[in-house]
């Protein structure tokens, strides 16, 4: 790169870098947002607080857990599971099919586990086996962690997307 194109590459960066830009920013068309949310549900969340972002659940189920899990199965959030514990808030959110959320670049249910390699980068984390069949990507970040479940077939699609305390 010659000494002006350096220049200038390091003038754009430190601009986007002052504004706050992030590379899992959020845009209006973002709903998922790694390290953040997943319409703008976040962890901690108390139930009063996913209502009025997501509207009243169709399902309500008690977990294995001090809480319930409120499922979307129909509308923008179908295919949307929430776990609130009781004294917590939020403690998981798990999008699946139907579920057409997808991140500002693209990555939602259906996506090539290559393309969100690329995307998203490489995962912390991955277990290429598991007792259901599943691949599995962990990626790390300091309010949450984000977990995707692929396919196991020949295409390796993203079947869930989870955020995780």
């Amino acid at each position: 790169m010659r000494d002006g194109g350096l220049k200038g590459f390091i003038l754009i960066l430190t601009l986007v870098l002052a504004s706050g830009c992030s590379l899992f920013a959020a845009d209006d068309d973002a709903r998922v947002v790694f390290g953040e949310s997943i319409d703008d549900v976040v962890i901690g969340d108390d139930k009063t607080q996913v209502v009025e972002k997501l509207g009243s659940p169709d399902g309500i189920m008690m977990g294995d857990f001090p809480g319930y899990v409120y499922e979307y199965m129909s509308g923008r959030h179908a295919g949307l599971r929430v776990a609130i514990w009781t004294a917590e808030g939020v403690r998981s959110v798990q999008a699946a099919s139907p579920y057409e959320g997808s991140t500002s670049r693209g990555i939602g249910i259906g996506t090539a586990r290559t393309r969100v390699h690329q995307t998203i980068g490489q995962p912390d984390y991955t277990t290429d086996k598991t007792a259901g069949g599943w691949r599995i990507d962990q990626y790390r970040f300091e309010a949450n962690r984000f977990v995707v479940r692929y396919s196991d077939d020949e295409a390796i699609l993203v079947e869930s997307i989870s955020m995780m305390d």
